[in-house]
């Protein structure tokens, strides 16, 4: 689970990535001055899901000092957080061989740009729709990198599982909560699990 630093206490505006792991192993590899980290698990969410225009930062204390961070959502800079948690693991369990991550997709988005309509675009009409090309280009770049660092060299079976759907019906934008949407993205859900079944059973077995 990961954050960015929107604004820090006593520094003025200091954007940077925010990793919001256990306090003990956060302290331990950035060894960062006299600041609790150990922020109910509510409140790492809150901060985490703090979407800019959609919610406003959050804003996380320190018990042992005025210090505080104001977080916005970890989206922003991991909206694909497997490589994230694949990094995490590592430095907990350096030896460890095994290691099997699953990775939850929220939808691949697929409304296109076609090219005559882009070519003239200015910066105020790349505004928006630069985003979405932005954080699935990402999202698509982590999945490709952990398919290859999760395949045994040997038997070639992948320890990586990944679960995206494509947005083919339903609506994208993360605010339409309607009930019409929400049923159409349950309907994505189940499509999925039903083929996928097999590969499912598959990552049980390696459970």
């Amino acid at each position: 689970m990961g954050a960015r630093v929107a604004a820090r206490a006593g520094v003025g505006r200091l954007e940077q990535t925010f990793p919001l792991t256990t306090a003990r192993a956060h302290q331990r590899r950035r060894a960062r001055e006299a600041a609790d980290f150990d922020w109910p698990m509510w409140q790492a969410a809150r901060a985490t899901s703090a979407a800019p225009t959609y919610f406003e930062p959050a804003k996380l204390s320190s018990e042992s000092s005025d210090d505080y961070f104001a977080l916005v959502d970890g989206g922003v800079c991991a909206n694909n957080p497997a490589m994230c948690a694949y990094a995490e693991a590592r430095s907990i369990w350096p030896e460890e061989a095994d290691l099997l991550v699953v990775s939850l997709g929220t939808g691949q988005l697929t409304r296109s740009i076609p090219c005559d309509q882009a070519r003239n675009w200015g910066p105020a009409k790349w505004a928006q729709p630069i985003l979405g090309v932005v954080f699935d280009g990402v999202s698509d770049t982590v999945d490709y990198q952990l398919e290859d660092l999760c395949r045994d060299t040997k038997t070639r079976v992948s320890g990586y599982f990944r679960y995206q759907v494509t947005l083919s019906s339903g609506n994208d934008d993360m605010d339409d909560t309607s009930r019409t949407n929400i049923r159409a993205l349950e309907l994505l859900a189940e499509d999925l699990i039903e083929q996928r079944k097999r590969d499912l059973d598959d990552m049980c077995n390696h459970l």
